[in-house]
């Protein structure tokens, strides 16, 4: 049997050695820390000195139509990560107030990456406002609507006639959501299924227009008082803005007052700025997007576009100088 000794082949090591060992280990971590250097600089370089081209097609693509606008649509669906939550209709309570979630959903329903919703309250005297924003929009609009006592089938009737008889109902059946809302002392006179089956029946509209004058006004011309007004109750406006904006189907919301007017062609700008890698920080927290809103007097046309707006100004038209705050608000 032969034994072998653990340390018959040790060498000690020489003092130059183990210094030509920390030069090498030196070395090494100073090429490893340049190489990381060179490959940062080197993707700088890259990103901000690209040929003229190069760049404008970096920026442009998610500005094109047709197959950019899905890619824009995959990005953002990927960016966005979020849930399409299900438009049916939904009997609530919201504190002291029944909501009727959805009372009327639109045929067309949308990812909740594709487009902003906006999100607006009223009562049923400012619903010749929807067309009017719809036309601009063009996108879903989610309508919370204070429906006190008899406001409540009136409500029902205007809502039934922007379905049926209104000329732009094509437009209405297909973005705009209503959502109906009031406290549990002030009911409708009828159950509320009588007014469910109700919007969804086909109208006579032979004389829907007679009907709607009717509901707004006396035959002196004067405003019917609203049940709302007739019982002196406080219009609840932060109940109307938190279920306006918790009913929309998408991860961005417009939330604004049903008399301000967006520009038309807002939600693709708006959605390909998110989709630049350069603003994707916002998406890390709740974050709200500010928008300018201007006044104009009642006799002038609401401009179309910036430049329009900028010749308003010019010409001294605009009826108030002051800008008021608007907000494009993220969902979470």
């Amino acid at each position: 049997m032969t034994a072998f000794s653990g340390t018959a082949n040790y060498k000690p090591l020489h003092p130059n050695d183990a210094e030509m060992i920390a030069r090498r280990s030196t070395v090494l971590r100073t090429v490893l820390l340049l190489v990381i250097v060179f490959f940062v600089l080197f993707c700088l370089f890259g990103y901000y000195f690209q040929p003229a081209e190069d760049r404008n097609s970096a920026r442009n693509q998610y500005l094109a139509d047709g197959a950019s606008h899905e890619a824009l649509l995959r990005r953002l669906k990927t960016i966005l990560n979020c849930n399409t939550p299900s438009n049916g209709y939904e009997l609530e309570m919201h504190g002291n107030h029944y909501v009727l979630r959805n009372f009327y959903a639109p045929e067309r329903t949308f990812h909740c990456y594709e487009t902003i919703t906006y999100t607006t309250h009223a009562d049923y005297t400012f619903l010749d406002n929807v067309v009017p924003l719809l036309e601009r929009w063009l996108a879903p609009i989610s309508i919370a609507l204070y429906a006190p006592g008899e406001d409540f089938g009136r409500s029902v009737a205007l809502i039934q006639y922007l379905l049926d008889c209104h000329q732009k109902s094509a437009l209405v059946r297909e973005y705009a959501s209503f959502h109906l809302y009031f406290e549990f002392e002030h009911l409708p006179n009828r159950p509320l299924s009588y007014y469910r089956e109700r919007v969804t029946a086909p109208q006579d509209c032979s004389n829907a227009t007679i009907a709607w004058n009717a509901l707004l006004r006396t035959d002196d011309d004067e405003l019917t008082p609203t049940y709302r007004a007739s019982n002196n109750l406080t219009y609840p406006v932060n109940v109307g803005r938190n279920i306006a904006r918790s009913s929309a189907a998408t991860h961005f919301v417009l939330a604004s007052d049903i008399e301000l007017y967006p520009s038309p062609n807002f939600i693709p700008m708006f959605l390909r700025m998110i989709a630049h890698p350069f603003y994707q920080y916002t998406l890390h927290s709740p974050s709200v997007y500010v928008l300018p809103v201007f006044e104009v007097a009642e006799d002038v046309p609401v401009p179309e576009d910036k430049p329009n707006l900028l010749e308003l100004r010019e010409r001294g038209t605009e009826h108030s100088a002051k800008l008021c705050r608007n907000a494009l608000r993220s969902r979470e």
